[in-house]
């Protein structure tokens, strides 16, 4: 099979069942983004250069707030 087919395989194994909430850091393009969510999960995927709309957000780790921290404070 493709490299994509066993990462996505591999990342299913992973997950727990639909509709559990995953979150993508780093999603590029957002292939597997796209196959988690028509598959029943709810994918939030974050990359500075991510597509437009659902469930894409464009922006750089270091720009969000993760509970609230930022910058390079251990997160």
């Amino acid at each position: 099979g493709s490299t994509f087919a066993r990462v996505e395989g591999f990342v299913r194994s992973e997950l727990p069942p639909p509709p559990a909430r995953v979150l993508e850091v780093g999603c590029g393009s957002g292939e597997l983004a796209l196959a988690l969510s028509a598959a029943g999960w709810r994918v939030t995927a974050v990359d500075p250069r991510a597509p437009d709309g659902e469930p894409f957000v464009r922006a750089a780790v270091e720009d969000l707030d993760l509970l609230g921290h930022r910058g390079d404070d251990g997160l």
